[in-house]
């Protein structure tokens, strides 16, 4: 049943987009790798997936930026946001432009894998 769904995912950091690709592969999920918010864009147009989970910080395009795009032609699609860098203010503007959570860095492989769990749908 979890083999079915798609997560892209988009992390500059390679290290760490290593590790959540290993965690999510091992949580069942099949995963898509971008290392910035423009390749991300240009894969959604052509791989379809059931999620996104996208750092914020990132160059050139910023994880709320890139949230904006995406959902504007995406908007079915739940993105999840994650950062370590994250304001209350910061996670309000993100939950209102679409953002289906926000999630403080470091948080556990366990922690995420039930929030991908909630969100992601066949």
């Amino acid at each position: 049943m979890q083999t079915a769904i798609r997560i892209l995912l988009v992390e500059d950091d390679d290290g760490l987009r290593e590790a959540l690709h290993d965690i999510l592969s091992m949580g069942g999920y099949t995963v898509l790798d971008c290392a910035d918010g423009a390749a991300a864009l240009t894969r959604l147009e052509r791989e379809p997936v059931q999620l996104i989970l996208s750092d914020v910080r990132m160059a050139p395009m910023d994880g709320h930026t890139f949230l904006r795009e995406a959902k504007q032609s995406h908007p079915q699609i739940p993105l999840l946001l994650m950062t370590a860098y994250g304001t209350i203010a910061q996670a309000v503007d993100a939950l209102q432009h679409g953002a289906a959570d926000y999630l403080v860095k470091p948080f556990d492989a366990q922690t995420l894998l039930d929030k991908v769990a909630q969100f992601a749908m066949p």
